[in-house]
């Protein structure tokens, strides 16, 4: 069993309003466990603590801390925001609420190749991931800046950034990335992932057979 990484923070961020889903992202379950459950577990096997950052005070969470937003309203930039101005770790790992296939690899695959960079981001089939990558707690500055600019978007704050980009081959040897970055964002997604999660646990159950002969 690999040590859990004591300098870096795992940060869960859970303020999506579901808007296209036409849900509350922190409500939704898979195979019987809350999405954020599974997020807050995959992160906490790599991670020597995880906070929940969260719209409001009235999102609570067993056994983790709950923090909130500082700048109320102004989307994943002001959760990774929150995240690292609160971090007690030189580095934070920030992962989506909605991504439940995260993984406690990608958070160590991260840290190995950090080389004192602001961030390592993954960037997969010509896009980048922002809300599975890895952030230098001093990076809270830059995101202040922007926040006070209005710029809100995640991926134009990048370019604010020194960045080691981790390339899908990197991201490959971890898990598959489509399963990585897969997000909920629609009913379509929603029950996508309920599909994978019944095909994920019945392969379970065949490789648990097999074990048994």
């Amino acid at each position: 069993m690999v040590d859990r990484l004591h300098d870096v923070t795992g940060a869960v961020l859970a303020g999506g309003l579901g808007t296209r889903l036409g849900r509350d992202k922190t409500m939704l379950t898979l195979g019987g466990r809350p999405v954020i459950e599974r997020v807050v577990t995959a992160l906490s096997e790599a991670c020597g603590q995880v906070v929940v950052v969260a719209r409001a005070k009235t999102f609570e969470l067993s056994s983790f801390p709950v923090i909130t937003d500082i700048y109320p309203g102004r989307g994943p930039l002001g959760g990774i925001h929150a995240a690292l101005s609160h971090a007690e770790t030189p580095l934070v790992f920030v992962s989506a609420c909605d991504m439940p296939f995260a993984a406690a690899g990608l958070v160590r695959l991260a840290r190995s190749v950090w080389a004192g960079e602001d961030a390592v981001i993954p960037f997969v089939d010509g896009r980048s991931e922002p809300l599975q990558g890895l952030y230098h707690r001093r990076v809270a500055a830059k995101a202040e800046e922007a926040l006070a600019a209005g710029e809100l978007a995640v991926h134009r704050f990048l370019s604010r950034l020194e960045i080691r980009w981790l390339s899908r081959s990197e991201v490959a040897t971890v898990e598959d990335p489509a399963m990585l970055f897969f997000n909920i964002n629609t009913p379509a997604d929603y029950r996508r992932a309920e599909e994978i999660v019944r095909e994920m646990a019945a392969a379970a159950g065949t490789e648990g057979t097999r074990g048994r002969l």
